[in-house]
């Protein structure tokens, strides 16, 4: 599956008016893959903490646009980010890492894993507007199958999401192709979030 999902990329990468292409395991609005107990490494399990796990690949950052406070996003070419991670501010404060700077110094132990910081992401609101941040951690992987973030050129919208769904089917015909437009989404988030506000 791997294998076809990275084919499909590198193909929709191709097309007119697709500006970028990433896949991750969620995407924002969409909740998180994995609710990891994690603490700081050199801390007592009584300081383990809740965070929310998502992976995706290195494009998945960029095609977002999060700014990073301090660090670096993942690099396809560095095997050794498989073991790295990309934290939120908010993860920076609740597991008492400092500043975001001093936290790329830290190690993180994930339930039994460890993984080195290379980057700190400034607060994004990934659900909602009226949800707290919470403390998020991003992990790579080459390929992360589930999610396909597709950024698209305003103008050919319907042309492209239908050239996508042609090369999707051709090449993953055994999985449905269904799709959202991730702005709607979050526009139809936030309206209930001021609806929320008035009531």
């Amino acid at each position: 599956a791997k294998r076809r999902l990275a084919i499909l990329k590198e193909e929709l990468k191709k097309l007119p008016g697709i500006k970028a292409v990433a896949t991750s395991g969620a995407v924002p609005g969409g909740g998180h893959n994995w609710g990891a107990d994690v603490r700081k490494k050199g801390d007592e399990l009584s300081e383990i903490k809740l965070a929310e796990v998502v992976w995706v690949d290195p494009d998945f950052i960029p095609l977002y646009g999060v700014s990073f406070a301090a660090g670096r996003n993942f690099d396809p070419d560095l095997q050794s980010d498989a073991s790295a991670a990309i934290i939120n501010e908010t993860a920076v404060k609740v597991l008492n890492l400092g500043t975001p700077e001093q936290a790329l110094e830290q190690q993180l132990i994930l339930e039994q894993d460890t993984a080195q910081i290379i980057g700190v992401l400034k607060d994004y609101n990934w659900n909602s507007l009226k949800t707290e941040f919470t403390p998020f951690i991003f992990l790579k992987d080459a390929i992360v199958p589930l999610n396909i973030s597709v950024q698209l050129s305003s103008g050919q919208l319907s042309s492209s999401v239908e050239t996508i769904g042609d090369i999707y089917k051709g090449l993953i015909p055994d999985e449905a192709y269904d799709y959202y437009f991730l702005d709607e989404a979050f526009n139809a988030q936030y309206k209930s979030d001021v609806q929320f506000g008035k009531s």
